[in-house]
């Protein structure tokens, strides 16, 4: 009874200072795939499903990517021209595992504090729990599940608090071709049963998705009806245009073209424009620093205004530190992937170390003469990827990884 009375003061509180739950989640929902988004081209494109799940498992899967402990979003203020913070996050892990991601802000001159916290099983992501602080209360918020198949996320089931309970919300379900995602199917609780709401569908060029595609269950007739889709160009193995189109009054309709810069391996900025009906128009354009380890750590995005000139509008800061060591936690296990593959002529090779160790990145051909030496030397444990850009003749090839025991074996197809 006393939890009840303190949910219904807290949701009175809310409503006088004009805000709500739902907003709150909004915002986080946004400065998460603000963050995501800025860094979503650093990460295997064979990922790129993450940006189209919930978000946070967006968050969890930028984090432990990237193995940050800590970021900072800042707005550029045009009267004091400077930058106010709006947000930051921090992040804790054991042995590379994100553990807790929790992210604060302030919406409406409220303090709000949301904090999720993961669950895994045999190395695997299969739980998700979130809370929400706002005027010195705290509350369930949310919690997810996730099942998984031949190493692959298949189901989600979001649920979420309401007052005393837990109610499910959304679920959907995940369709893979081998490693590439190629359709999620959104489903919502409505009159007590689950229906369709959305479909989104992805298309590829061998490992490189080219096409998304989201559609909306339309009710009265009971059919999938198109609603936005996007377009990757690649260079080089790289992405470096994304369209973005709406469809509206049965047509297709530009909304945002986004170009992609990169540098060895590296993205370096982009710059995003925006349709006026007739033409395209500079819109937002980012840019990455990074530190000594390739590890972002600043990315400066400015606006077009009124046509004439750039202006500071978001600044992200990033920071690194030492990892949390849970013994609870199952080490992570050292893991090796390749993107693009097939590929031409360049291709990145990431892993993830459970510990810091000397490694050997060697290319072998199928002959098994050892065609290049990548790497030879120490690295710290996490996230890590180095680039080949292959000078040699089409056909199959082995990348070859060794941290003191352990040999990791990949297999590559370069065509030209």
């Amino acid at each position: 009874m006393k939890k009840i009375t303190i949910l219904i003061f807290l949701f009175a509180l809310l409503s006088l200072h004009a805000i709500s739950i739902q907003e709150a989640n909004d915002c986080a929902e946004q400065a998460a795939r603000n963050l995501q988004q800025t860094v979503l081209e650093r990460t295997d494109f064979n990922m790129l499903f993450f940006q189209y799940l919930p978000y946070t498992i967006g968050m969890y899967n930028v984090a432990k990517e990237l193995q940050y402990t800590n970021t900072v979003e800042y707005r550029w203020n045009p009267v004091n021209s400077e930058y106010q913070q709006v947000s930051s996050a921090t992040v804790t892990y054991s042995r590379g595992v994100p553990l807790v991601y929790t992210m604060t802000m302030t919406v409406q001159e409220q303090t709000i504090t949301m904090e999720y916290t993961y669950e895994h099983q045999d190395q695997m992501l299969v739980g998700m729990s979130s809370t929400i602080t706002m005027m010195e209360q705290t509350m369930d918020n949310t919690r997810e599940f996730y099942t998984w198949e031949d190493g692959h996320i298949v189901s989600m089931l979001m649920e979420v608090n309401v007052i005393t309970d837990w109610m499910e919300e959304e679920r959907a379900t995940i369709s893979w071709s081998g490693d590439n995602l190629t359709q999620i199917v959104y489903e919502s609780i409505i009159d007590d049963v689950w229906e369709n709401t959305t479909r989104e569908t992805v298309q590829y060029d061998g490992s490189n998705p080219t096409y998304w595609l989201e559609e909306e269950w339309e009710w009265g007739t009971t059919q999938w009806i198109d609603f936005q889709q996007e377009d990757y160009t690649y260079s080089g193995g790289y992405m470096t245009e994304c369209l973005y189109q709406i469809y509206h009054e049965g047509a297709w309709n530009n909304e945002e073209l986004t170009y992609y810069t990169w540098d060895g391996g590296v993205p370096t900025g982009t710059l995003e424009k925006n349709w006026d009906g007739t033409a395209w128009y500079d819109a937002y354009q980012s840019t990455y620093n990074y530190d000594e380890h390739n590890n972002i750590v600043e990315v400066y995005s400015d606006e077009w205004v009124d046509g004439r000139s750039w202006e500071p509008a978001i600044k992200l800061t990033y920071g690194y530190g030492a990892a949390v060591d849970d013994g609870d936690v199952p080490v992570v296990e050292t893991r090796v992937s390749v993107y693009p593959n097939p590929f031409n002529p360049t291709t990145n090779i990431a892993f993830t170390l459970a510990s810091d160790s000397h490694v050997t990145l060697d290319i072998y051909n199928i002959r098994g003469q050892k065609v290049e030496t990548l790497f030879n030397g120490h690295k710290e444990m996490g996230a890590h990827t180095i680039t080949w850009e292959a000078k040699v003749s089409s056909g199959v090839y082995f990348a070859v990884m060794n941290t003191g025991g352990e040999q990791i074996v990949r297999k590559m197809v370069l065509m030209k």
